[in-house]
């Protein structure tokens, strides 16, 4: 089973993506900071999930040499414009829409990339919402960019208890106290690691467990009517050079965007009707 196949709501990891689901409904830059394995990865991608149909949502990879201009270039793609088209672009789209920006890995990007994030997060305001994931530290370095960051979610380890209940759903399998406390020792109490480590471990009978071996759970902020519209981007970017090339210095076209963002308009009152 992939880490990226399951997603477990406890320890913390349910509430914490009802936060980040708020601070994006909030215009908020936000960073979910966990050790490898913690399943920040996983985390962020439920996130996109749950927000597609609200946003235009566009994910980047921290880990794939993102430049000044990847941000702008990632926009350029996900709208399919000319850069002389992006101002307009923007204007007319964040007029009646949001843009969320995910980024996975983010303790890897490049500060001209963050200052670039900064510049447009400064022209959009709560028009523009990010959230970065990345390892501990990773909150520092996002301010050390130029971005105000509203809150900083941590992804805690897993105690004997949520051990158990990790495995029962993921696996559905049954641990003792002993098992379970062995399984944390061996990792550290990080899902990523105990995706791997039960196999020794009997199931139960076939007929206790679903189709998957394991119960499905539920997405949270699912729409509540419509499809998921079409604009979920994954963004894979990194340098063409040639070998041997000098890259050439990045630099961030000037882009005429509105300063203030443009009023919403006003949800309907139905017990004004």
């Amino acid at each position: 089973m992939r880490d990226e196949d399951f997603f477990y709501e406890g320890a913390e990891r349910g509430d914490l993506l009802d936060a980040l689901n708020g601070h994006a409904h909030e215009g908020a830059t936000t960073v979910l900071e966990g050790d490898t394995g913690s399943g920040v990865s996983t985390l962020l991608g439920m996130l996109a999930m749950s927000l597609v149909s609200d946003f235009e949502l566009i994910r980047l990879d921290g880990a794939e040499a993102l430049d000044a201009n990847a941000v702008v270039d990632a926009m350029l793609g996900h709208f399919g414009i000319e850069r002389t088209d992006l101002a307009e672009t923007l204007k007319q789209t964040l007029a009646h829409n949001r843009l969320m920006i995910v980024v996975d890995n983010a303790e890897q990007l490049e500060s001209a990339a963050l200052t670039t994030m900064a510049s447009l997060k400064q022209k959009l305001g709560q028009r523009l919402a990010y959230v970065f994931g990345g390892v501990p530290g990773t909150s520092e370095k996002v301010r050390a960019g130029g971005l105000t960051v509203a809150d900083t979610l941590v992804l805690p380890s897993l105690d004997d208890e949520q051990v158990i209940a990790f495995v029962e759903e993921a696996f559905a399998i049954d641990l003792d106290d002993e098992q379970a406390a062995e399984l944390r020792e061996r990792s550290d109490g990080l899902p990523g690691p105990l995706l791997g480590l039960p196999e020794h471990h009997e199931s139960r009978p076939p007929a206790a467990a679903t189709t998957s071996g394991r119960r499905p759970t539920p997405l949270r902020h699912r729409p509540a009517v419509g499809p998921p519209a079409p604009v979920l981007l994954v963004l894979r970017l990194a340098s063409a050079l040639p070998h041997g090339q000098p890259p050439a210095p990045a630099r961030l076209a000037g882009l005429e965007l509105p300063e203030h963002p443009h009023p919403r308009p006003a949800e309907p009152d139905p017990h004004a009707m």
